[in-house]
């Protein structure tokens, strides 16, 4: 279990070189300081003592799982070295400590710490007014992380059948799943396609996105109108907003979905 997590951390450390959330040097009001102290992975300590807290992302708490290799991510990033803070619109929070995006220098530029920790999967997202300057940027990473299964989100490795959803549904309510089915029919909104599996008792459906369907098609015959009575693998976070429809997987890229081939099966 030791070889396993020293061997995840060495491919993420990998990572951050090789295709890291790299960006200009934050604005010059930035505090350059020192990192003397790494709590988790979302709390730093520099010179002085004082915490640093760092803003839109929530790390796994000490005891849970990834804490530990999220905490030994940002020491490896930021421990001991001369980091920049940057601020939003709130510098402190209720406790007391500093709010900050935060940079480091490698060898190939500067990384975005935050940024980073989101893209290796080993933190989620957490905004609280006014501070929302990444937002956007943070949410992208995310799903990039979540679709890849990268740390914490790659803990559903299998492709799920119908059966195994039904039989513990809580077990993979909020984590990111593969599921196969077979399409049966399909229901079109303005907004969206939703397609339904062959077993008629399956409270489960795959809705995709409309905005996500008109790049790759630009014709009458949209894809899911063809994929009646074909099997497909979709992969994303299973969901379940409300207990009438079920559990949903939704879809905001194409490469989400696999259609088998005759051949495949």
């Amino acid at each position: 279990m030791m070889k396993k997590g020293l061997l995840t951390l060495l491919l993420l450390s990998v990572l951050v070189v090789i295709g890291s959330a790299q960006m200009a040097c934050p604005p010059a009001t930035a505090m350059r300081v020192k990192v003397y102290k790494v709590f988790d992975g979302d709390t730093i300590s520099i010179k002085g003592g004082e915490r640093v807290r760092l803003l839109g992302i929530d790390t796994p708490e000490t005891g849970e799982p990834y804490a530990d290799l999220a905490k030994r991510f940002t020491r490896n990033l930021v421990e001991y070295k001369v980091v920049c803070l940057e601020f939003d619109t709130n510098q402190r929070d209720v406790y007391g400590r500093l709010l900050a995006y935060v940079y480091v220098e490698i060898d190939q530029g500067l990384v975005f710490v935050n940024a980073e920790l989101v893209r290796t999967g080993l933190a989620r997202l957490l905004f609280i007014p006014p501070n929302y300057r990444y937002r956007d940027q943070f949410e992208a990473l995310l799903y990039e992380a979540t679709i890849a299964r990268r740390g914490m989100w790659g803990e559903v490795a299998d492709t799920l059948t119908l059966s195994q959803l039904e039989a513990d549904p809580v077990k993979y309510v909020t984590e990111v799943v593969t599921v196969r089915f077979l399409v049966s029919r399909y229901v079109v909104t303005d907004d969206n396609v939703t397609l339904y599996p062959g077993d008629s008792n399956a409270a489960f459906s795959v809705r995709i996105n409309s905005d996500s369907l008109s790049p790759i098609t630009g014709t009458e015959a949209d894809p899911p109108f063809e994929w009646r009575g074909k099997w497909i693998e979709v992969t994303g976070t299973l969901e379940c907003k409300d207990v009438r429809r079920g559990l949903v997987i939704e879809v905001e890229l194409m490469d989400q979905i696999v259609i088998e081939e005759e051949g495949d099966r």
